[in-house]
């Protein structure tokens, strides 16, 4: 195997392909938010939240496909950075009902036109038909169940 051969077929790898998309976005995404100081899974969090206010831990990781040791760590994190507050559920006090403050609504007025900006830039070689078209393909491979750590173990 030659390494232009070698090279042609790592190109048509989904999973090296998929990777180098994610640092192609993640660089975008960084380029017109960093000031902002919040990272994709984080701005996730808040339009889930802005979208169902009161929700509490383990919908919005439901909601946005994370795990809870993950979701704890990014609520946490926003939080922290007083985008969010946690509030007791009425009926589980074990539960915490979460909402975005008012400072997490203006940094959402602020990071979405960002994230958009963003998007748009790395989908700029692309016409608006291939555009939709990718978009499209990406969420019917992405909205599947996926096999977990603990299921390959136990087929194994």
């Amino acid at each position: 195997m030659t390494e232009d051969t070698l090279h042609d077929d790592q190109l048509k790898r989904l999973n090296y392909l998929i990777r180098r998309m994610h640092q192609t976005a993640d660089a975008f995404y960084a380029d017109e938010t960093e000031p902002l100081d919040i990272t994709p899974v984080q701005l996730a969090a808040l339009r889930a939240i802005q979208f169902r206010p009161g929700t509490d831990q383990l919908r919005l990781a439901n909601a946005i496909k994370l795990d809870r040791t993950t979701i704890a760590g990014v609520v946490l994190r926003l939080e922290k950075k007083q985008l969010i507050t946690r509030a007791p559920a009425p009926h589980d006090r074990r539960s915490n009902l979460l909402y975005l403050t008012e400072a997490g609504r203006n940094l959402l007025g602020v990071l979405l036109p960002a994230a958009d900006r963003a998007q748009r830039r790395m989908l700029a070689k692309l016409s608006p038909e291939e555009r939709r078209i990718l978009l499209d393909l990406i969420v019917r491979v992405v909205d599947q169940d996926v096999p977990t750590a603990q299921k390959r173990k136990k087929s194994a």
